[in-house]
Parts: C-alpha cells; sequence; structure tokens
C-alpha cells in the first residue's frame, strides 16, 4: 500500500497539466520620456494696483449688462419644468452678485476719495 502511495505520489509530482491560456509578458519598462519644461512667463514686477482692477472690472460692466438680460430673459421664458432653468437662475445670480460687488467697491472709492479730500 505504501508502495502505491509512493508511486501517485511521484506520478502526481511529475504529471504535466495543460499549460495556462494565457501568459503575462516579461515587464520591461518604458523607456525614458524627454518631457518639455515649463515656460517662464515673465511676470510682472508689481502686483496689480486697486485703480487697475478696478478699470478691469468697469470694462467688463457692459458685457454682464447683456449677459444679466439675456438670462433674464431666459429664466422668463423658460418653464419650471425644464431641467436647464436651475443653471440659467445660478448664472443670473452670478453675474448680479459681481455686479454688487462693482458697486459697493465703487462705493468706497467714492467715499474713501471724499475722505481723502477732507
Amino acid at each position: 500500500m505504501r508502495a502505491a502511495l509512493v508511486v501517485i505520489l511521484l506520478v502526481a509530482g511529475t504529471s504535466y497539466a495543460d499549460p495556462p491560456r494565457y501568459r503575462r509578458p516579461a515587464r520591461v519598462p518604458p523607456a525614458p520620456v524627454a518631457r518639455p519644461r515649463p515656460s517662464k512667463r515673465a511676470l510682472p514686477d508689481a502686483p496689480a494696483t486697486a485703480e487697475q482692477v478696478m478699470a478691469v472690472e468697469l470694462t467688463t460692466e457692459p458685457i454682464r449688462d447683456a449677459q444679466t438680460k439675456l438670462l433674464g430673459k431666459l429664466v422668463r421664458d423658460t418653464p419650471d419644468s425644464d431641467p436647464d432653468k436651475p443653471e440659467y437662475l445660478f448664472r443670473l445670480a452670478e453675474t448680479f452678485a459681481r455686479q454688487s460687488r462693482l458697486f459697493r467697491l465703487q462705493a468706497i472709492g467714492l467715499e474713501l476719495s471724499a475722505n481723502h479730500h477732507d
């Protein structure tokens, strides 16, 4: 019985199975890629002043007014069941918030200039 067990173990150890269906190829490290360096942009010597920022905001005010009119018309003409209406309302609120910020900054600027002249 021991002999039969030894023969079975020897045969089982040396038996040949089907080769695996999928063999993973040897992992070859990728060749190094030359990456371009980020360009060095010329940065301004000094940060923008409040007057420069205010000038930019004032030049974009006509565009913001046109956006407000267009979005207001879209909100009025779009039915409440339309899935795009919340997006229109959000964008309209954002334009009103920017407009409010500009008006507040203008008021602060006028107040500071009035206090400065006194």
